[in-house]
């Protein structure tokens, strides 16, 4: 019967002691095989904290354009009025009333001249064509 150890570090070896071994008992594992599989659990290790970076990296950078989204759609009132309309499609007045008589724009029945912000968001997003599309 044989008695193991197995020491690890930078020269790693297994020994093994066995009695009926005519070289003193003593057999010595290949350092190259120790030293290899120690590479493969590095190896294994780096890649598995890499894709831990890579997904904080992509969740910060969603989290900081979900933020910019909020802020664009935000920093204006609940109700539009019409120089907000200018100011938000960057236009005239004249293209503002153009816009205000399109049947399907966003309008808030209990008050003239005044438009609902997110209504007008989600119109102008349902209302825009896409060019990546094409």
């Amino acid at each position: 019967m044989g008695i193991g150890q197995c020491f690890t570090g930078v020269s790693a070896y297994c020994k093994i002691f066995d009695k009926s071994n005519n070289n003193g008992g003593m057999v010595v594992a290949k350092k190259n095989e120790i030293n290899q599989v120690n590479i493969e659990v590095k190896i294994a290790e780096l890649e598995l904290e890499l894709v831990k970076l890579k997904i904080e990296q992509v969740a910060e950078e969603a989290f900081l354009q979900g933020v910019e989204y909020g802020k664009q759609q935000h920093k204006w009132p609940p109700l539009l009025t019409n120089s907000d309309l200018k100011e938000i499609f960057q236009c005239s007045d004249t293209v503002v009333h153009q816009l205000k008589n399109i049947f399907s724009f966003p309008k808030f029945p209990y008050m003239k001249a005044r438009y609902p912000r997110d209504e007008v968001f989600e119109w102008i997003k349902n209302n825009s064509i896409n060019l990546n599309s094409r």
